[in-house]
């Protein structure tokens, strides 16, 4: 029980300072700041809320979208949140109305949401946009007005980021990229960690995500380069699981030192090509290569075993930088990444017994009750309550737990420093609106960095918003507090009541990631016959899918071990926390195989160490066979067939 609070808590409180962003922060916050400006000097505070509202809404999704993406997003959710908006107006005045249209709003944009990362932009920024507007009960004739207020602080938004603030050629992808070696040397750095901790998967996803929608609007010969390192660093964290295993078992017989030097070398090397492609040029440099080398023949005279194979095989997909990347061509007619407007318009398939289906209906309804709740409370700012319960309920019980702990620990910080802040300074109106506009920056600059860091941020915004227009603070942050603390409970109960359990679905994602693998391999072998521009397509095509696969089945096994025990007893099927990391570990075993492989081979003579691939395709096959219950071991990958 111990571990699980610590892993809740971890999970919880993730904070990355390094994706700190406060120059994107600043740009952002001037389209935030000049409503509020034109709020204070025409005397209209709610107009200048509204119009914020949108400013926000409109910045947030867009940080990590490339230039053209960016303003298709931005625009998407600036009307999506306008009209929304307006709908909210109108019926906020009658409880009725407000509760079912709330309730049948929620569900719909929750199924809405799950077609895909645009959608759930546009989501989510639209029914948080409606339970405010709803919530300030404003009369029915404003509404008009206030979907024309967030529509232009939107579009205001993203005029200033668009063009007056343009982003700097390439810097996006650079940083994405570089973020992915980062957070490798910090997990080298900070060993010996805990055991069955999987590397950080999400700056590896956004990396991709980058480069995929710069492809799909045009490749440059760096894309092309900065792919190649990405490639690389998607193998390097597939060997870095067993590789923190090995570590482990090093300092255990008594090789600390030589364990704690590998892994210095190693995180420097990876701190060198961080910098490299930050400077938009990815290679390992000169010195760097000759330090790996003189610690892999360490390694290999000292007989350190499982640690020498590992730190080899990440030393040979480090050397693999310093070839001439494959010049990608552009995505074929019918191949390339729709654009946000055909997105937009895609819906996911509507099955009455699908997970996305019970997830919007229990969605719903726990927003309409959390509706009702706060109308018949009567206390200012019910729609905190209302707003909690939406952005922590998800369809996962562990996801929900995270993001209800985090949500309720961030609010605490904000409300804390808001105290600070008024013991300190005593702060009269005008000084208010600007300890707001610094709360709204730490959002936009903390908003990457971990959820709970950017609700204390945002904590701090609303409550000197709110103050600044009137409110008594020491009423809005007990308000504040106390609704979060409730919506959160109740999304918590909801999730226990209603559970999508992911314990018991751990077999299939573990089966359809080693399927997905098997024809990742098998695309290799093709690729080694023939080395067309359609077999490195479709290998490149197989690489994502087994990627997507796996990174899901690592979510899974992860978000099972925050789910009671019980469930496992309670069904057969259902794989411990230690078979589960046992086949995991030789899912990315295999991976960390193939990736190498695949890196060494692509553009060059044809694919090398065929008894390599051949013992990859018999692992995975193994591997396969005991998921789909045709074999009962669980054991370690073979070396060769």
């Amino acid at each position: 029980m111990t571990r699980r609070r610590a892993l809740v808590l971890r999970m919880a409180f993730a904070f990355n300072v390094r994706k700190w962003r406060p120059y994107s922060a600043f740009r952002s916050l001037v389209g935030l700041a000049l409503p509020a400006v034109w709020a204070g000097v025409t005397g209209h505070t709610t107009w200048g809320l509204l119009a914020a509202n949108g400013a926000m809404n409109a910045a947030l999704p867009s940080m990590n979208s490339v230039p053209l993406r960016r303003i298709q997003v931005m625009l998407s959710v600036s009307v999506g949140t306008a009209l929304l908006g307006t709908l909210g107006a109108l019926v906020g005045q009658n409880t009725l109305a407000c509760t079912l249209v709330t309730t049948l709003l929620g569900m719909l944009l929750t199924g809405y949401s799950a077609a895909g990362a645009t959608n759930l932009s546009v989501g989510v920024s639209s029914t948080t946009t409606f339970i405010v507007l709803a919530g300030l009960q404003l009369p029915p004739s404003s509404a008009p007005l206030s979907g024309l207020l967030i529509l232009a602080g939107g579009l205001l938004q993203t005029f200033l980021l668009a063009v007056v603030w343009p982003i700097s050629p390439r810097r996006l992808e650079r940083r994405a990229v570089a973020q992915v070696y980062r957070s490798q040397a910090r997990q080298l750095a900070d060993l010996p960690t805990g055991p069955g901790q999987l590397p950080e998967a999400q700056s590896l996803q956004d990396a991709w995500a980058v480069l995929g929608e710069i492809r799909a609007q045009g490749w440059k010969d760096e894309h092309a380069a900065l792919r190649h390192a990405l490639q690389i660093a998607e193998g390097i964290r597939a060997a870095l699981i067993g590789y923190v295993k090995a570590d482990a078992e090093c300092r255990a017989h008594g090789q600390a030192l030589l364990a704690q030097r590998t892994g210095e070398v190693l995180a420097q090397a990876l701190r060198q090509v961080e910098g490299s492609v930050q400077r938009g040029q990815p290679q390992l440099r000169a010195d760097t290569l000759i330090r790996l080398n003189r610690q892999d023949d360490e390694l290999r005279q000292s007989q350190a075993g499982e640690l020498s194979r590992w730190a080899g095989l990440i030393l040979n997909l480090l050397r693999d930088l310093n070839r001439p990347p494959i010049q990608m061509d552009a995505p074929r007619d019918g191949a390339a990444a729709p654009s946000v407007w055909a997105t937009l318009m895609k819906l996911p398939p509507f099955k009455w017994d699908s997970p996305v289906t019970r997830h919007a209906v229990k969605y719903g309804l726990v927003l309409g009750l959390a509706t009702l709740t706060a109308r018949l409370m009567q206390v200012p700012h019910g729609y905190w309550l209302v707003l909690t319960a939406a952005v922590v309920l998800r369809q996962e019980y562990a996801t929900t737990l995270t993001r209800g702990v985090a949500r309720l620990g961030g609010t605490v910080a904000g409300v804390l420093g808001a105290e600070l802040v008024t013991l300190l300074f005593h702060p009269a109106a005008p000084q208010l609106a600007w300890w707001s506009l610094l709360g709204s920056f730490l959002a936009f600059a903390f908003f990457p960095t971990g959820y709970a860091a950017f609700s204390a941020s945002l904590t701090l915004y609303v409550v000197f918003a709110i103050a600044a227009s009137g409110a008594a603070e020491s009423t809005v942050i007990g308000l504040r507090l106390a609704l979060t603390l409730l919506g959160g409970a109740l999304a918590l109960v909801a999730a226990l009541l209603y559970p999508t359990w992911l314990s018991i679905g751990t077999r299939k994602a573990l089966r359809d990631a080693a399927s997905a693998q098997l024809e990742y391999l098998n695309s290799l072998c093709e690729l080694r016959r023939t080395m067309t521009s359609d077999a490195i397509e479709a290998a490149s095509a197989a690489r994502a899918h087994a990627r997507e696969k796996r990174l899901q089945a690592e979510s899974t096994v992860q978000a099972s071990r925050l789910e009671p025990r019980y469930l496992r007893r309670a069904a057969p099927a259902a794989l411990s926390s230690a078979q589960a990391h046992a086949y995991l570990q030789r899912l990315n075993d295999n991976a960390a195989r193939g990736l190498t492989l695949h890196a060494s081979a692509v553009g060059r003579s044809g694919l090398q160490a065929d008894g390599e691939l051949r013992a990859a395709i018999y692992g995975a096959r193994a591997l396969l066979n005991e998921l789909e219950g045709r074999c009962t071991t669980v054991g370690t990958l073979p070396r060769r067939p």
